[in-house]
């Protein structure tokens, strides 16, 4: 079955992306049974599984789900970005090594093979140890960042900030130094897919001035099956009184069985529809012009598809 293509026309149209749908069903952000009942065979199963990723030490201890997955979130990673060290000082991505060895391949080896030739020659280890530790690295790093990001309490907020965070997100406000949060985005760069989403929910929120930068984040962590990713940025569009984009994003959320992003679609669909538009034919509500272009934009079948799950349901 093809991969099903969307594209989000978000922030007033100042991005346009193409993204994969994707569903929710990663093991690595599912809490394991601990009863040993179940061992998630199905997606249905690991959808339901699914978690939501703790963006603080305080988050982490309060969920003992979020706390049993923890382990296998942080080690996720988009391996064609994680980026390699020569002796030289210059840099390599995995995906180059791999397209470099392949074009050096001789006819007997094997492609793990020419992989581990490869990294011999230009890196003096082996393949799987020169991925290992700089894995290993990157994930010493980012539990240095994430020991030091913490709950942002209220009245270390403005007002403006507070009103903000308390009427458009639905997680807690949190917080880091500028210095981390550069940090948290070049790991992220390099492929750390819980990286990616801490960089998304900072920048979208107080710590990086509500900035319009998590968009490439969040649409990172979301490709790679972070549960919450789409459900944030939705909630960043919200926030930019965008709820053409906020209703999209949080359409493919819910389809990639992030539930709790139905309501933002309800919320999005009452406020269009105290809107009223001059159309051709005359007076139409906001939430029919919504309708009509998440229509022409592709969206429908998402649609069908949700008030059809939603029916069963019922």
């Amino acid at each position: 079955m093809p991969q099903e293509r969307y594209t989000l026309n978000i922030l007033k149209e100042t991005f346009a992306l193409e993204v994969d749908r994707t569903v929710f069903d990663s093991m690595s952000f599912a809490a394991i049974p601990t009863n040993g009942e179940s061992s998630l065979a199905t997606r249905q199963e690991r959808k339901s599984a699914q978690v939501q990723l703790p963006l603080t030490l305080l988050g982490l201890e309060i969920d003992s789900r979020g706390e049993r997955a923890f382990p296998e979130m942080c080690k996720v990673f988009e391996s064609g970005k994680i980026r390699l060290d020569r002796s030289n000082g210059e840099k390599m991505t995995v995906a180059k090594l791999r397209e470099a060895a392949k074009y050096f391949r001789k006819p007997e080896q094997s492609l793990n093979q020419a992989f581990d030739s490869y990294a011999q020659e230009h890196f003096g280890r082996s393949y799987s140890d020169l991925i290992r530790n700089t894995k290993k690295a990157v994930i010493t790093r980012f539990h240095v960042l994430f020991d030091n990001t913490v709950n942002l309490q209220p009245m270390e907020m403005t007002h403006d900030e507070h009103v903000a965070m308390r009427e458009n997100f639905t997680h807690y406000p949190i917080w880091t130094s500028p210095e981390f949060l550069n940090e948290y985005c070049e790991l992220a760069d390099q492929g750390h897919v819980y990286s990616q989403y801490l960089a998304g929910v900072l920048l979208a929120t107080v710590a990086g001035g509500f900035s319009k930068q998590c968009v490439r984040y969040l649409i990172m962590a979301y490709e790679n099956k972070v549960p919450d990713a789409m459900a944030v940025l939705a909630e960043f569009c919200f926030l930019e009184r965008d709820y053409f984009g906020a209703v999209q994003c949080a359409l493919l959320s819910a389809y990639g069985g992030h539930v709790d992003s139905e309501r933002l679609i309800r919320k999005c669909y009452g406020l269009m529809g105290m809107k009223v538009y001059q159309a051709a034919n005359g007076i139409v509500f906001g939430n029919q012009v919504l309708t009509q272009a998440l229509h022409e934009s592709g969206y429908g079948r998402v649609i069908e598809r949700l008030n059809k799950t939603s029916a069963e349901a019922h």
